[in-house]
């Protein structure tokens, strides 16, 4: 199912989908080359990244997730 989606998504040239495309790709991680907008497994990757964020969201609120965050800076002394 997600590589579907990515089909639809890299290959719609809506504005709306533009920025879509945008947002998963900072979401990857990935460096893309110098004039290519994207590639597919960025968006994968960005897509990937964004629906575990969004479980992450649903199982968690805000507070625990910083507070969580403390906890490790607390357990490994570097802040994060």
């Amino acid at each position: 199912m997600p590589r579907i989606l990515i089909w639809k998504i890299a290959n719609d040239n809506s504005d709306n989908t533009k920025a879509i495309r945008d947002f998963l790709i900072s979401l990857s991680g990935k460096q893309i080359q110098r004039g290519v907008d994207f590639t597919y497994p960025a968006l994968l990757s960005g897509l990937e990244s964004y629906l575990a964020t969004l479980d992450l969201l649903r199982q968690f609120s805000v507070e625990d997730i910083f507070k969580m965050r403390d906890e490790l800076v607390e357990i490994i002394g570097i802040e994060i």
